[in-house]
């Protein structure tokens, strides 16, 4: 799916500009002197003094008038949670990174355009899942990779941008499309004794917390785990789970900070690595 942003351009215009220049008046004043001679005949002759004053008119020219020149926008974001997603993915799917920034946080292009600077065309939007002030999108390729996006669902009725928190790729290895229900089609490297939700997401949590990098990452991506130690920090060892569901669980701190992590349910039933694949902090 593509999205073609058209940019408008305003034209100038510029106002002809006219001078005319009025031709020099003159006055003439004139003096005549004779003079006689006794052995010659009469001779006139004519002396003549000029004195000219000119008067010079001038026309000012009219300041040129200049057409603003308008800046180029795009269009209205869209309101649809479902739109609103697919229009990012078509702009990361065609490599557009400045028209991919209206939809996500500057670190959600960032990284997804580093994991694959040219999504594609070939992807088909399918579940989406609500949680709390978030909804997840979920796009495959047809090809076994799946792409997760993660957007704020109050921005979004807005036409804000920046809806969109955060996006992840991840590479299943089967083309058999997704149903919540299904087993995993294969096991990864990594095998983790939790298969629920639940247990999968308090052990990364413990792992966390306790600053255990090696065993946490067993259960998160890349990009979830730079969201952990690398965003947050390691200064978790007072979370406690406060919901879960087939899709994340969401953890509490005596702060107050809320931790939700969003998991692929096919990898957790198998008890493959990586399940984890976004932990969103709010």
């Amino acid at each position: 799916m593509r999205m073609t942003w058209g940019a408008i351009v305003a034209v100038a215009s510029m106002a002809g500009l006219g001078a005319c220049s009025a031709e020099p008046s003159s006055d003439a004043s004139a003096t005549v002197t004779a003079t006689s001679s006794s052995s010659r005949p009469e001779k006139v002759t004519k002396t003549t003094t000029v004195t000219a004053t000119a008067s010079t008119t001038r026309t000012t020219s009219p300041a040129p008038t200049t057409t603003p020149r308008t800046t180029p926008t795009m269009g209205p974001l869209p309101t649809d949670i479902g739109s609103y997603a697919d229009a990012f993915v078509r702009a990361w799917g065609i490599g557009d990174q400045p028209s991919a920034s209206r939809y996500a946080t500057v670190t959600t292009v960032s990284s997804l355009f580093a994991m694959d600077p040219r999504g594609g065309s070939t992807w088909k939007r399918g579940s989406q899942v609500e949680q709390d002030g978030r909804m997840q999108v979920r796009y495959t390729d047809g090809a076994g990779t799946a792409l997760y996006v993660l957007i704020d669902r109050g921005l979004t009725a807005t036409g804000s941008e920046d809806a969109i928190v955060a996006a992840n790729l991840e590479y299943e290895g089967d083309s058999t499309g997704y149903d919540a229900g299904e087993e995993a089609a294969g096991v990864s490297d990594i095998a983790v004794a939790e298969t629920t939700v639940a247990a999968y997401c308090d052990a990364l949590v413990r792992a966390w917390g306790a600053g255990q990098r090696s065993t946490a990452d067993k259960y998160a991506t890349q990009t979830a785990m730079t969201q952990l130690f690398d965003g947050y920090g390691t200064e978790g060892g007072s979370w406690s789970r406060s919901s879960s569901d087939a899709y994340s669980a969401t953890y509490t701190d005596a702060s107050g900070t809320t931790l939700t992590l969003w998991v692929e349910p096919q990898a957790v039933v198998a008890g493959r690595g990586d399940g984890a694949y976004i932990a969103d902090f709010s």
